[in-house]
């Protein structure tokens, strides 16, 4: 990405931002200081680039979340993929509420935690990776989100250990963190 970035030839770093239409205006990406923006799944994965990449200094976050088995669990988008493995499982003998069940979920968060965004928030602004400066980061959700639910949006602010907004049901449904 920062390759990308900084290649003046080929890369972003080439591209003519300026608009005619705003002659007064010069537009111009700036390779040295990139910010992240990303909506639903790019929300989720810009919890992990933007801790990532030390070059990134700020990111915009629109309804993300956190724990994919989660996501998949509680939304009604992604139902239709829930009610084959709730199948799956119940002829295995463990159907949705048993022990079974509830351990295969488990295994699944776990599997998947390595490249989960809870496991990525503390290193946003709390604990930066290596020698990176903290982020300034600004997260926006939606109340009653059928795609990315409230509750997992809930999952990845915690995690990010702001204290203020560990309630995905607040009025104003945003936040500027830094």
């Amino acid at each position: 990405l920062v390759r990308v970035l900084n290649d003046t030839t080929q890369g972003i770093g080439a591209i003519a931002v300026d608009d005619p239409g705003t002659a007064a205006i010069t537009e111009r990406l700036d390779p040295a200081g990139p910010r992240y923006i990303g909506q639903s799944l790019g929300g989720i994965i810009g919890t992990l680039i933007t801790a990532s990449v030390p070059q990134i200094s700020a990111a915009t976050l629109n309804v993300p979340g956190a724990s994919m088995t989660d996501v998949i669990l509680d939304s009604t988008t992604f139902a239709s993929y829930r009610a084959p493995l709730d199948t799956y499982l119940g002829s295995k003998g463990w159907p949705p509420g048993s022990q079974g069940y509830l351990r295969f979920l488990d295994f699944a968060r776990w599997v998947l935690d390595p490249a989960d965004p809870q496991s990525f928030g503390r290193h946003l602004i709390s604990e930066p990776l290596g020698a990176g400066a903290k982020k300034k980061v600004f997260v926006s959700w939606v109340k009653d989100d059928e795609t990315v639910p409230n509750r997992t949006t809930g999952l990845l602010l915690r995690s990010i250990d702001v204290a203020a907004l560990q309630d995905p049901n607040r009025a104003d449904r945003a936040a500027l963190l830094d």
